[in-house]
């Protein structure tokens, strides 16, 4: 797979579940934690991983 951002840490095992978690108290109108955002968008993405943190990213940009 090509990554992007090859100096960060490589994409954690459960990277995505992590990313469900933020959307959804994104969804429910909160702000997520700033160190666990942090934490899952500071790491190696693929293309799919990439567009995935930038939506969120949108989201909490509101």
């Amino acid at each position: 797979m090509n990554t992007m951002f090859p100096w960060r840490p490589p994409l954690e095992e459960n990277w995505a579940a992590r990313v469900a978690e933020l959307e959804a108290i994104a969804a429910a109108g909160e702000m997520p934690d700033y160190a666990a955002t942090r934490s899952v968008a500071n790491q190696q993405f693929g293309p799919r991983q990439q567009l995935r943190i930038e939506r969120l990213a949108k989201r909490l940009g509101k």
